[in-house]
């Protein structure tokens, strides 16, 4: 291999490290999206993350006692709604005075139904009559795809510092 091969292997090679093939780290302790709200209870915040939600344009999924899901359709570059959905997992842990908070985000990317028809009819006056017509539908399955780019992480970790200081009226 020459010299400029080599040069644009490893080019290439840093773009898709930085552009989603790997996985995002954060200086977080867990190296992915967390905050800590000192002083707040877990109860307090899946509230204050409930609440939250409903400013931001987000459906509530689900709740438990450590955990709310959240969800809201993926716009396009033109602000328009699209079939994939983003799913935020929100879990919630005690840790000393406070609650530590993990997020998750997940692409969503809704069923697409397809529907097609076979076969032919005769036409009018036809010696061979009416052929029957077959629909059939075909749906291409839901496909959920974690999203763990650095770009991701840090769009993610945006968020969370949002809730942090929505919950603490900052």
């Amino acid at each position: 291999m020459n010299r400029q091969s080599v040069l644009f292997l490893t080019l290439l090679s840093s773009l898709f490290t930085v552009y989603g093939c790997a996985e995002g780290k954060l200086a977080t302790q867990s190296g992915r999206p967390e905050i800590y709200i000192d002083g707040i209870e877990p109860k307090a915040v899946i509230e204050g993350i409930a609440a939250w939600t409903a400013v931001e344009g987000y459906q509530i999924d689900g709740t438990s006692d450590f955990m709310i899901k959240t969800k809201r359709p993926k716009l396009d570059f033109l602000g328009m709604q699209t079939t994939t959905w983003i799913t935020t997992t929100y879990t919630v842990v005690k840790k000393g005075d406070g609650t530590k908070v993990y997020a998750q985000d997940i692409e969503h990317v809704l069923a697409d139904l397809k529907t097609g028809s076979t076969g032919t009819t005769g036409g009018f006056g036809s010696d061979h009559g009416s052929t029957e017509i077959k629909t059939t539908t075909t749906m291409t399955p839901a496909q959920d795809k974690p999203l763990k780019s650095q770009s991701d992480y840090e769009e993610i970790q945006a968020k969370l510092e949002k809730i942090r200081s929505f919950i603490l009226g900052k």
